[in-house]
């Protein structure tokens, strides 16, 4: 009698711990690629040295950020520098939306164009598969904006 309920309960367990119905799993699963953290850095690197940032300084540290459930698909760093005494300054904030590979800066709301970031993204949308058309459907503001 007590496996019967045993069983009859882990049945039941297993239905409702595990089995989720395929319409959850789909949401949780984007329709769209996103870009690797290799990339994200890739972008912001190319901006810093479009920027004048030598990519030979071994003092230029990018720092990765946890990720923060509040800016989805949103890939966030710190960057800093060493100046020639050794002090070290604060470069900037950045996030990369992980969708598109739009890079801004968070502290201004401010985002990046150049003719070599643009370039960059290009590569990395036909990677992925996004086309110009798609590229305006997922474009957004960036983390932390006030939506426009």
């Amino acid at each position: 009698m007590m496996s019967r309920r045993l069983g009859a309960s882990i049945a039941v367990w297993i239905l409702l711990g595990f089995a989720a119905p395929p319409e959850a799993s789909a949401q949780r699963k984007p329709a769209y690629k996103l870009l690797t953290q290799e990339e994200c850095r890739r972008l912001v690197l190319g901006l810093l040295k479009n920027e004048g940032a030598s990519m030979d300084d071994p003092t230029l540290n990018l720092i990765d950020l946890p990720y923060d459930q509040s800016l989805p698909d949103f890939y966030s760093m710190e960057v800093w520098d060493a100046d020639a005494r050794g002090y070290y300054h604060h470069v900037g904030s950045f996030s990369v939306d992980e969708r598109t590979g739009s890079v801004w800066d968070v502290v201004v709301c401010h985002e990046y164009k150049s003719k070599s970031l643009r370039e960059l993204q290009r590569k990395i949308r036909k990677r992925l598969g996004i086309s110009a058309e798609e590229y305006r459907k997922l474009r957004r503001p960036g983390p932390l904006c006030p939506a426009k």
